[in-house]
């Protein structure tokens, strides 16, 4: 009885810090949801990352800084967990892309959601798109509310996997 008790506070442990593992790449600084992640890379990463920007899901390049827009998040690939309705829409999001020997960092920031949302303040409903994901994950005094974790993992998970550049575009000699 013991040693099944240990067993499962161990794996309880085990999960706690696995969640924060996935959470780790999304931040609140100074009341702003931030992802932001460092990526190994064996090849150039300028010209690889140049290439999945080239993809279709960024727009306004500039140098490699960018603008998500429209991005579809297919919640049953990360989870089977419910989620809230806002994780079935679209996001956008400003990108920064440094490069740093082998290596190149993400930065993902004024996060917005575009699914319509309806708000009720007392008997006033009101709509409201392009919502920023602080509105809806964060506590006033900047960390994120318990409720919406899974949510959040979601989120960090797919812009995790938006940002790797598939090995295909390093011969893919265009």
């Amino acid at each position: 009885m013991k040693g099944l008790l240990i067993t499962v506070c161990l794996l309880i442990s085990i999960s706690a810090q696995s969640q924060f593992r996935e959470l780790q790449y999304l931040k609140s600084v100074e009341n702003k949801v931030v992802f932001q992640k460092v990526y190994e890379f064996s090849g150039d990463a300028k010209s690889g990352m140049i290439r999945l920007f080239k993809g279709g899901t960024f727009t306004n390049i500039d140098s490699i800084s960018a603008r998500i827009e429209n991005f579809h998040i297919d919640n049953k690939k990360y989870t089977t967990s419910m989620l809230p309705t806002y994780m079935r829409g679209n996001w956008n999001g400003n990108v920064i892309v440094d490069f740093k020997e082998g290596k190149y960092r993400v930065t993902v920031t004024n996060i917005q959601n575009l699914t319509p949302l309806t708000y009720h303040l007392g008997n006033v409903a009101s709509e409201a798109s392009h919502v920023n994901v602080e509105t809806l994950v964060l506590k006033p005094d900047g960390t994120f509310r318990t409720s919406h974790e899974d949510a959040m993992i979601v989120l960090s998970r797919a812009l995790n996997d938006l940002f790797k550049i598939p090995e295909q575009t390093l011969t893919d000699d265009w």
